[in-house]
């Protein structure tokens, strides 16, 4: 049966129907025109068209800024024969962009109209064509799925429910906790915590640990009626080390290594897993750094003996934690882009769009086939809604609220009533400190996506869906 492809990935494709716009001369009246030299906004509604010259066919507008953070917010209008219409909106550049149109357009001319500053900004390159779409049926939308979602006992909030149709277009869906190497490096299925001794965690050849992965599959497949074999998801969990600081010594043993790798390859295969993720983080010493290769290199020999797929997470900042050969023996990359922070005096950003290319351009050149590569997409409604001091009120209300902003943290705060803040309770060394959070809104995920299909990425990955 055919894949489903997630609803991001359409609009990022853009498949839907264009919309012609009549056409006439655009007016140079209330902006400047784009010459291929630099432009300065110097205040709030600035203007800058750009004349296409003849009606054209257009979805993707490529912008650059020489200025970190000068345009904090922008809108981009195309002209409609009698005056301009807002075909999409997003805050900061930060240094170049692609911006997806919700939809195919016909015009003459194109205005980028800076509607925030921080003090002047310099656009260096703004530029108008169209992205084909790929036709891909085989690009992956990815996701993440907390326990909170298939464990029974954590009494599923009903907000978490509400957002079931989130799931529905996920081509893969990762158990992302209950899977753990023990500092034996055993592997254990069950949830823990610090407060619990990991031995109390049940040894995946026990016949406890396989009723409690029945028990929640079968939660998994029918949380809000989403789940269904007939919709054709595939499954994974990911497998990580038990305790943070993990000591992945026993791991340098190379039995203990290809007994691990044979015992996750044979509990997935033993549940219809379509594979498996290490997600094992940054080893912070050159005994864990060769422990973590290793333990790729087996994992991913024992998965495909079996039939399954071997992924691996990875932080963007450590690109060269793997090399060429690991890269090599896996069938894909989870590139982490959803978990740094870029910071200057005034700008907390959760891996901006020039950021998030950088990252993975350096995967490529670390040795990755960037047809392995799913790119991550940040979405912190989740997190910011977990933690902050807001009601619990319908999470949907939020989400769709929410997320038209880039993902933005400001360290001053924010107010609760003003567009796109969500104001967190962020605890710190001298005591609790209010941060705000603006999300990775549709837009910019749209723009994310559309630049992992042509960049010819195997897909994108969410952290987390709930």
């Amino acid at each position: 049966m055919k894949k489903i492809i997630s609803l991001l990935l359409s609009l990022a494709l853009l498949c839907s129907m264009p919309v012609v716009l009549p056409v006439a001369a655009a007016p140079a009246a209330g902006a400047d025109l784009f010459e291929g030299t630099p432009w300065t906004a110097k205040q709030e509604g600035d203007a800058l068209w750009l004349d296409l010259g003849a009606d054209t066919l257009i979805n993707r507008i490529h912008l650059s800024e020489e200025t970190y953070g000068g345009v904090q917010r922008f809108h981009i209008e195309v002209w409609n024969s009698t005056d301009w219409a807002e075909v999409y909106r997003n805050d900061y550049i930060l240094t170049e962009r692609d911006c997806i149109l919700p939809e195919d357009v016909t015009t003459s001319a194109v205005r980028l109209v800076v509607d925030e500053l921080a003090g002047d900004a310099v656009i260096t390159a703004f530029s108008a064509d169209r992205q084909e779409s790929s036709g891909d049926s085989a690009f992956m939308n990815v996701g993440y799925v907390s326990a909170d979602v298939y464990e029974p006992e954590r009494n599923i909030p009903e907000y978490y429910r509400l957002t079931g149709s989130q799931y529905k277009s996920l081509t893969d869906i990762i158990m992302a906790e209950g899977f753990l190497i023990d500092e034996a490096g055993a592997f254990r299925v069950g949830l823990w915590s610090g407060q619990t001794d990991i031995s109390e965690v049940p040894l995946a050849g026990s016949e406890e640990a396989a009723a409690l992965m029945r028990t929640w599959i079968k939660t998994l497949r029918t949380v809000g009626g989403n789940f269904t074999d007939e919709r054709g998801a595939r499954y994974w969990f990911s497998l990580t080390p038990s305790v943070e600081g993990f000591d992945p010594a026993a791991l340098l043993d190379g039995q203990t290594r290809d007994a691990l790798a044979k015992s996750v390859a044979a509990f997935a295969a033993e549940h219809d897993m379509y594979g498996v993720e290490l997600n094992w983080g940054h080893p912070t010493t050159p005994e864990g750094l060769q422990a973590f290769r290793l333990t790729v290199t087996a994992l991913a020999a024992a998965l495909h003996e079996a039939g399954l797929k071997c992924a691996v997470s990875l932080d963007p900042a450590y690109p060269t934690d793997l090399t060429a050969a690991e890269f090599q023996a896996i069938d894909y990359l989870n590139c982490m882009t959803y978990s740094s922070v870029e910071q200057t005096d005034t700008v907390w950003a959760l891996m901006p769009y020039a950021k998030m290319t950088e990252a993975a351009d350096a995967a490529i050149e670390a040795g990755c086939d960037r047809a392995k590569i799913w790119l991550g997409l940040p979405d912190a409604v989740a997190t910011a809604y977990q933690e902050s001091t807001l009601p619990e009120t319908d999470v949907e209300f939020w989400y769709d609220r929410y997320m038209e902003a880039a993902p933005i943290i400001a360290s001053d705060g924010g107010d609760l009533e003003s567009e796109n803040v969500f104001v967190l309770r962020v605890p710190t060394q001298e005591g609790e400190q209010q941060a705000t959070i603006l999300y990775n809104g549709t837009n910019l995920m749209r723009d994310k996506t559309a630049y992992a299909a042509a960049s010819g990425f195997a897909g994108v990955m969410k952290a987390e869906v709930r």
